[in-house]
């Protein structure tokens, strides 16, 4: 399939194609016929798909009744991008040959979702106390019912605890113990995954689960010889774990097997929007070598890889640096990031122009925001993501906006996890030595 990105200049090309190109094309008659029909919208994009039964062919694309630009074709099925609109209207698209019209092709855009957002911030520990406190990750169930995990310590109390639990009140730190050949062990929690308040996974070494009744130990040593780094499932029947050296275990309810995944990169994001296509982001922090995988059930494959690249080679076929974070919206966009954030859609891999500075030496010295921990979102207009510098970055579908404190490169704050279900946000990381929780709602 080819990709055609509507652009003042595509459409001078285009303009040249037709002059060219038009005397030793065939014209497409109606016995031949060509469709067009819209695959996707944002809120300023299109994605349309054009089929025609002959090719080559020169097409006129028509918007609301006005020709936006003439191109050559040279497959039978071709993805056409159109970034010139706005939130929440409606328009009409039709392809023309030799005077011939396509079926006309509705598309309305999506309207943007609200800023607005009032937020609270809670430090949780005592930094002179045991190593410091800090949070790897959040689960949300609701906005009453919110779980951290990672290490926190108190002030003359030689007691870890390995969780806190938001009941709408206050947090209530728990101590959360792995009970191994009948000892009860405790160690840094460094990932959660709430299907609902009674199905919970906490990820350490091995896997914890509540059950609404009991936390119960569940040993995957056997399988998956690594920390937990990130946890995603559909249900306790298919849970997947993953983790440094490459390492990726599923789940299915009563025992683990392992899964190749042919990298022994850190394993950093895991992620679907569906029950088939699961993606995975990780890389290497010393020499910022980057992996995306992409698999369904117990098959994992490379989808791209993140290399040491200048501008000029970005994309070919390499993404620069590593991928720590990835989330897929319902309408299959994926996205990714670290240093940059990218997103792969219909087969072509950008960087998000949205975002201010996210090109190369456009961020320079963290302008704009830090290195990006993780994003998360309710819908392609509805966007969060965390990182360096107290980055917590909100896009609405036309523009990003700091949340919470103002940022600063050189802000203490670090926030290695962002999560959100509908209007709640929870952004967990650390300030020194202090483990804290920003809860966002909005209004």
């Amino acid at each position: 399939m080819k990709y055609f990105n509507c652009s003042v200049f595509s459409l001078c090309i285009f303009s040249f194609i037709v002059f060219t190109f038009q005397s030793c094309t065939n014209p497409i008659s109606p016995a031949n016929g060509f469709t067009l029909s819209v695959a996707d919208v944002s809120c300023t994009e299109a994605w349309l798909n054009l089929h025609v039964n002959t090719a080559p062919a020169i097409i006129t694309i028509n918007k609301n009744g006005a020709a936006l630009f003439t191109m050559k074709v040279t497959t039978r099925d071709t993805t056409i991008y159109d970034s010139t609109l706005s939130p929440g209207k409606n328009y009409t698209y039709q392809a023309l040959v030799t005077g011939i019209k396509s079926n006309q092709a509705t598309a309305r855009t999506m309207d943007t979702t609200s800023h607005n957002f009032r937020w609270q911030l809670y430090t949780l520990g005592d930094a002179l106390a045991g190593n410091g406190s800090m949070l790897y990750d959040a689960a949300i169930i609701n906005e009453n019912d919110i779980w951290v995990v990672g290490e926190i310590y108190l002030k003359d109390s030689v007691q870890m605890y390995n969780a806190a639990h938001w009941d709408g009140q206050k947090w209530n730190l728990k101590s959360i113990y792995f009970n191994y050949n009948g000892q009860n062990l405790i160690s840094t929690i460094r990932a959660v995954y709430a299907f609902n308040a009674n199905d919970i996974w906490f990820g350490m070494g091995s896997m914890i689960h509540w059950n609404g009744r009991t936390f119960e130990s569940i040993s995957n040593a056997s399988s998956f010889p690594s920390l937990v780094n990130r946890i995603y499932g559909t249900s306790d029947n298919d849970l997947y774990v993953i983790g440094n050296s490459g390492n990726i275990a599923r789940y299915n309810g009563t025992s683990w097997s392992k899964i190749q995944s042919g990298t022994t990169l850190y394993l950093l994001d895991i992620y679907s929007n569906n029950s088939n296509d699961i993606y995975i982001a990780g890389g290497n922090f010393l020499n910022y070598d980057g992996i995306l995988l992409k698999g369904t059930n117990d098959s994992f494959q490379t989808l791209n890889e993140g290399k040491n690249i200048t501008a000029d080679q970005l994309f070919h076929p390499y993404f620069s640096g590593l991928a720590n974070t990835i989330w897929v919206s319902s309408n299959g966009s994926l996205y990714f990031g670290g240093n940059f954030l990218y997103r792969y859609k219909f087969g072509q891999y950008n960087l998000v122009k949205t975002l201010p500075g996210n090109y190369f030496g456009g961020n320079a010295t963290g302008q704009y925001w830090g290195f990006i921990s993780k994003i998360r979102g309710n819908a392609d207009n509805d966007i969060f993501m965390a990182g360096e510098g107290n980055t917590v970055r909100h896009f609405n579908g036309v523009t990003w906006q700091q949340l919470g404190m103002p940022y600063d490169y050189n802000s203490p704050y670090l926030w290695l996890s962002i999560n959100v279900k509908n209007n709640t946000v929870a952004v967990a990381g650390y300030k020194d030595r202090n483990a804290v929780v920003l809860i966002l709602k909005r209004q």
